[in-house]
C-alpha cells in the first residue's frame, strides 16, 4: 500500500513539474507573440508616417568642406602652360568651361574623373562633389562622363558637369560645368508637396494622358528664380514641368523632334 502510494506522490509531482514547465514556457512566449502581433501594427505606423512625410520634403542640406588638395586657378594655368588656347571661361548664367587638363594623371573610369572633380571643386563652384554630383551611366559614355547635380536627395535639373575624355590616354581635355551655387540652396525653403497623383488630377482634364517622370529640383537661371521642387511630366506632344507644390506648370516644350 505504501509503495502504491509513493508511486502516486511521484506521479503528482511529475504532473504539476510539467504543468509549471508549460506555463512558464508559457510565459516566456507571451512577449515574443505579443511582439510578433504587434509587428503589423508598428508597420502601419511606419507606413503612415512615411506617408505623412511625403506631404512635405526637407530641402535643407548641408555638405561636409573637403580638406583634400585642390588646384587653384593659378595653378591650372601653369599647368597647361604649354597649351596656347587653354582658358577657364565663365559665362553670364555661370556656366563654366574649362579647356584643357586639369591633372596631371590619366583617369581609368568615372571614379578616377570625380577625384579629378574634386582637386577642382572650388574652380566649379561646388564644395564636396561625392556628395553633390552623382555619375550618370545613361548620359555618358566611353569619352565623355556626365555628372548631375543633386541638392537634399533631388536632381537639380539643368545643372551638371560635363567631362570629355580622350579615348586613348584616357587624360581630361574640357570640362563644362552648369551648377547652381551654395548660396542659392540655401535660400531654398522646406516645401510642401501634392502627390503624383494629385498633380495628375489637376491637369488631366487639360492634358489628357498625362504622365509624370521624376521629381526634380527645377532652376531657370535665366529667370534668377530660385529651385523648386517640381514634376517632370510628360503629355502627348509636350514636356511639361509642373510645380509640386500646387500643381502649376510653369514651364513647357514640344517633345516632337523636327
Amino acid at each position: 500500500m505504501k509503495r502504491k502510494m509513493s508511486a502516486l506522490m511521484l506521479f503528482l509531482v511529475l504532473s504539476l513539474s510539467l504543468t509549471g514547465c508549460a506555463s512558464a514556457d508559457k510565459t516566456k512566449a507571451g512577449p515574443e507573440q505579443n511582439k510578433s502581433q504587434s509587428s503589423p501594427v508598428s508597420s502601419q505606423i511606419s507606413q503612415t508616417g512615411t506617408a505623412a512625410a511625403a506631404g512635405e520634403i526637407n530641402l535643407e542640406e548641408s555638405y561636409d568642406p573637403m580638406i583634400t588638395f585642390e588646384y587653384t586657378k593659378d595653378m591650372l594655368y601653369e599647368m597647361n602652360e604649354d597649351n596656347e588656347d587653354f582658358e577657364i571661361e565663365t559665362d553670364n548664367s555661370g556656366s563654366i568651361f574649362i579647356s584643357g587638363r586639369i591633372s596631371r594623371s590619366p583617369a581609368a573610369n568615372e571614379k578616377g574623373v570625380l577625384e579629378q572633380l574634386c582637386m577642382i571643386r572650388s574652380v566649379l563652384g561646388l564644395v564636396n562633389p561625392k556628395q553633390q554630383l552623382e555619375f550618370s551611366p545613361g548620359r555618358s559614355s566611353e569619352d565623355r562622363c556626365v555628372f548631375p547635380q543633386y541638392h537634399a536627395g533631388l536632381r537639380l535639373y539643368g545643372s551638371q558637369v560635363t567631362v570629355n575624355i580622350d579615348a586613348d590616354t584616357r587624360m581630361i581635355y574640357n570640362v563644362n560645368a552648369n551648377i547652381t551655387g551654395t548660396d542659392v540652396l540655401a535660400k531654398i525653403k522646406n516645401t510642401p508637396l501634392m502627390s503624383e497623383a494629385e498633380i495628375i488630377r489637376k491637369n488631366e482634364s487639360e492634358w489628357p494622358g498625362l504622365k509624370t517622370e521624376e521629381l526634380v529640383l527645377y532652376n531657370v537661371k535665366e529667370y534668377k528664380s530660385e529651385p523648386t521642387p517640381a514634376y517632370i511630366a510628360h503629355g502627348k506632344d509636350n514636356v511639361l514641368i509642373i510645380r509640386a507644390s500646387d500643381g502649376k506648370i510653369i514651364d513647357l516644350w514640344s517633345s516632337i523632334i523636327d
